[in-house]
């Protein structure tokens, strides 16, 4: 006989109202318990809003959250995390663990069963099966067209500035420019970090991306993108603003890096797999089936020989002089996959075994690092996301680098002076931290109005002894006085400064010797100054 399940409980639903445990009866219900900070929970979310789409009110699925980690027990944490993903199952926040512990469901992510008449028919553990040919078998769920009776909305519990979520941040090898994954709104943004100013100020913009997550600098402008939701891997043309897939059909790939031959590695966290897209396929921007260079398939942290090592949701992946390190999420590690063929664990932590210590790499302490990066003097930035800190390994030391107020911090970029830019993903900021000062400051976004209604290049470009016509920022009420000047200021015949009364208007400049800077337009009027600043190319 069929254990009766025990009523859900939790301190809060998250997106809908409270629901009495009674309204679940005579509905074919699955609870899949999951947790902030699990990959392969993520996966297992977007596995079941499809078939809850399928099935509408012929089922009901109820995301149970049970964190995995401390950090994940507040309620603001867990609406941050289901207002990012739009989440469209109704979420219970559970975060003592008393629903999980009446279930005991063995692990993270898991679904149970339970059928019509309130009886627990099995549980499935792990986010890697397809679901729906059990549900139909042992629930005797039947796909309706109708919606399913709990509804959901949900509400972004800090305010969604000009981006929203951004997941991944990389500077091109175009001087001084800068691309962001604005992950909320589907798509990449093309800018230049000015810390002086305290701002970023758009060049381009990329629509059209869907949920882009961590990126990696090309040769030419070029940018590889992850799309964990979609399970793809793109390459993007940031010149002609294009947008060229080269693998699919990855269960959540996550990080990407440019390995030595002109392939590209990527972390699937949702396979514990690492993989190589063809040098062939990047350079044609042809489709590709990647071939697995690490992990068993099994989750754990053996180390070893590569196809033999088991991996746990690694996330991020970066070149170094000895092979590719990645962060090893789940087991809150940094290994290394060594061009011999082997894998091995720079740090020493565990799934249970984590925190926030600096000091030797064999005994500092990490809480799921997602992102890792190298600098120009030969460190490394790791963004340590359950601590909501950056971190740097240098010297086979970690210490921690300031900035507090991150919240759930995704990716980070290593700028051409050695500062860090962060996305701060909670707070839909970026951060910039020079490290040498101790300073961190948020970045306010420029020139989005502009960018958007002009489309402009994330290069301005001209030959030596042309004009160049300009746009410029209007602040305030008129007249207005523009300045233009580059670094360096050989790119322009010298700086100009004139007084426009017209709005929006354009003036001319003269271009002077060949080569690569940065063009600035500055717009003054009635106390007010605004700046944009551009990349330039004289050729």
């Amino acid at each position: 006989m069929s254990p009766v399940a025990p009523p859900a409980v939790g301190s809060e639903w998250i997106n809908t109202p409270p629901r009495p445990w009674e309204e679940l009866a005579g509905t074919p219900t699955v609870l899949v318990f999951w947790s902030v900070g699990c990959e392969s929970s993520n996966r297992l979310l977007r596995h079941l809003e499809k078939i809850q789409r399928e099935f509408g009110s012929g089922l009901q699925v109820v995301a149970v959250h049970s964190p995995r980690w401390p950090s994940a027990q507040p309620s603001e944490r867990v609406a941050r995390h289901v207002a990012r993903m739009r989440l469209s199952l109704p979420v219970l926040h559970d975060p003592i663990l008393e629903t999980f512990g009446r279930y005991s469901p063995g692990g993270w992510p898991a679904c149970v069963f339970i059928d019509r008449n309130l009886k627990v028919k099995g549980v499935v553990l792990g986010a890697r099966s397809d679901l729906t040919a059990d549900i139909a078998q042992h629930l005797g769920a039947v796909p309706t067209d109708q919606p399913p009776s709990i509804r959901v909305g949900f509400k972004a519990p800090r305010r969604v500035t000009e981006l929203s979520s951004p997941s991944g941040v990389v500077a091109l090898d175009t001087p001084g420019v800068v691309a962001v994954a604005d992950e909320g709104h589907n798509r990449i943004i093309l800018g230049i970090v000015d810390a002086t100013a305290g701002s970023f100020s758009a060049t381009s913009v990329i629509d059209g991306v869907q949920s882009p997550g961590r990126m990696a600098a090309l040769p030419g402008g070029m940018l590889a993108a992850t799309q964990p939701d979609e399970g793809k891997v793109l390459l993007v043309d940031t010149a002609a603003r294009s947008v060229h897939p080269v693998a699919q059909g990855l269960q959540r790939p996550t990080g990407v890096c440019l390995d030595v031959d002109g392939s590209l590695v990527v972390a699937d966290a949702g396979a514990d797999r690492l993989y190589r897209i063809a040098t062939a396929n990047v350079v044609a921007r042809t489709l590709s089936s990647p071939e697995p260079i690490a992990g068993s398939g099994f989750t754990g942290q053996n180390d070893g020989p590569s196809h033999r090592a088991t991996l746990s949701q690694p996330t991020s992946v970066c070149r170094t002089t000895t092979g590719v390190l990645f962060t090893d999420s789940a087991s809150n590690n940094i290994r290394l996959l060594t061009d011999k063929g082997r894998v091995h664990s720079v740090t020493g932590n565990s799934p249970t075994l984590h925190g926030l210590t600096d000091g030797a790499v064999h005994s500092a302490r990490l809480s799921r690092p997602v992102d890792i990066v190298g600098s120009h003097d030969g460190s490394l930035v790791i963004v340590d996301h359950e601590n909501h800190r950056i971190r740097r390994l240098i010297d086979g030391s970690i210490s921690t680098v300031g900035a507090n107020g991150l919240a759930d911090p995704d990716a980070a970029a290593v700028l051409s002076d050695g500062t860090i830019l962060v996305a701060d993903t909670g707070n839909h900021r970026l951060v910039h931290i020079d490290t040498e000062n101790r300073q961190a400051q948020g970045l306010r976004v420029e020139g989005m109005e502009r960018t958007l209604s002009l489309g402009a290049a994330p290069t301005v470009r001209g030959n030596a002894g042309m004009t160049l016509q300009l746009g410029y920022p209007s602040p305030g009420s008129g007249p207005w006085e523009i300045e233009v000047k580059s670094e360096p200021s050989s790119l322009l015949a010298g700086p100009l400064r004139v007084v426009r009364e017209e709005p929006g208007g354009e003036i001319v400049v003269n271009l002077d010797q060949p080569g690569r800077g940065i063009l600035t337009v500055t717009s003054t009027s009635s106390g007010v100054e605004r700046s944009i600043r551009l990349p330039l190319e004289v050729r």
